[in-house]
């Protein structure tokens, strides 16, 4: 599989979007969890803000946290705060929500 991400990567660099999240998507569904974070930052570069947010969710669900950190402070950069603020201040409760200051 790790032909496939390096397809992906290459389709990405082309702006191939959609050949790279179907090759991604494939590593995903073997089992390489990882690259949801690169579908994640491709869903968001694309305009696709729900699905990054879907696949940012589901890579934490994985135990790859950083693509919904990540998520959360380009979200803050952007002027967004609220809740993208809460989730960078003080991280996720198990249920997949904001914690909230203790």
């Amino acid at each position: 599989m790790s032909d496939h991400r390096a397809f992906a990567q290459a389709a990405r660099d082309r702006g191939r979007y959609r050949h790279a999240s179907a090759l991604y998507q494939a590593v995903a569904d073997a089992g390489n969890t990882s690259v949801l974070r690169e579908l994640a930052q491709m869903r968001e570069q694309t305009g696709d803000h729900e699905g990054a947010e879907r696949l940012a969710r589901a890579a934490a669900d994985a135990g790859c946290a950083t693509a919904l950190s990540d998520l959360a402070m380009r979200r803050v950069r952007e002027g967004k705060g609220g809740r993208w603020a809460d989730l960078v201040r003080f991280g996720l409760e198990a249920d997949g929500s904001a914690a909230r200051p203790w």
